[in-house]
């Protein structure tokens, strides 16, 4: 871990959001949007992602 992670708010339209990956084995979903790619928590989405 390199402890590089920012909050962000993400004011964008939910059409500007692109699932890359769906990484079970580490119930992380990895999803594109803009210039970001954020990993979220597949037990708790609206958990604060990591970017």
């Amino acid at each position: 871990s390199t402890g590089t992670a920012h909050h962000f708010s993400f004011l964008l339209n939910t059409s500007d959001y692109r699932i890359l990956r769906m990484d079970e084995d580490h119930d992380r979903m990895y999803v594109g949007s803009k210039d970001y790619i954020l990993s979220l928590d597949l037990h708790d989405i609206n958990r604060e992602p990591l970017i």
